[in-house]
């Protein structure tokens, strides 16, 4: 095994938004090095057993030990520092799973961001059959299917998706925010953050207007507005 590997075992970083990519790659990677059920709580943290020797008990203790933390190391080198620097409250790595767990697996507006931007750069791979394809897609049209979120959140979805990285602060914000924030209002935040940030590229209102215009669909359902995001994405 590389040694890159064993720092950053799966591609995938979290961020927040990602979070169901990234829970699947790493409970996968899991599976695969027989360290699930530790994440699980299935094996737990040993205790000393009656008239068992103390140099076997440190043993057990220490090969546990050895095995929870590696998992805490790998999901802290998985995840974007703004995440990552909350860590040091958690001793196991199932308390931190459940905790990420609790935090990001939500089904929010993040969440359909997230599928969003999972349909619009899916690709057929090399060497997979298109039934193997879509086994990968019709999850996703399924979990959009039963989306319940209003047109103006699809077009927000597709506003924040079309964002450069210097607005990564802003997007994350929007897709965080409970309650929901209308599109106009969250329009006006980046606007704001596009006058206050010189860093970030210069949109002008007419943009974000052509944008929104392309996005006006005659359809109610979630999946149609899905297609006309997918086509908008791929257009060129």
């Amino acid at each position: 095994m590389e040694k890159s590997e064993i720092a950053r075992p799966i591609s995938t970083i979290l961020d927040g938004s990602n979070y169901i990519t990234w829970a699947n790659q790493m409970k996968s990677f899991l599976i695969g090095r027989k360290l699930w059920r530790i994440v699980k709580g299935d094996i737990a943290k040993p205790t000393k057993q009656d008239k068992e020797d103390d140099g076997k008990f440190s043993e057990r203790l220490e090969e546990w030990d050895s095995k929870n933390h590696q998992i805490i190391t790998w999901l802290s080198n998985t995840s974007i520092p703004a995440i990552h620097t909350q860590f040091d409250a958690f001793e196991s790595a199932q308390e931190l799973w459940d905790f990420l767990s609790t935090r990001f697996k939500s089904v929010g507006l993040a969440h359909y961001y997230q599928l969003h931007n999972n349909l619009v750069n899916l690709n057929q791979e090399a060497g997979q059959s298109v039934n193997e394809y879509l086994a990968v897609l019709q999850p996703i049209w399924t979990q959009l299917d039963k989306a319940k979120i209003s047109k103006d959140h699809l077009r927000l979805i597709k506003v924040l998706m079309g964002l450069p990285p210097e607005y990564e602060s802003v997007r994350a914000a929007l897709l965080h925010r409970s309650p929901l924030t209308s599109l106009d209002a969250a329009i006006q935040e980046i606007l704001f953050e596009e006058k206050h940030n010189p860093t970030t590229p210069q949109f002008q209102i007419s943009d974000l207007q052509s944008l929104l215009n392309q996005l006006i669909s005659s359809s109610s359902s979630a999946l149609a507005v899905s297609s006309e995001l997918v086509f908008i994405s791929l257009s060129p």
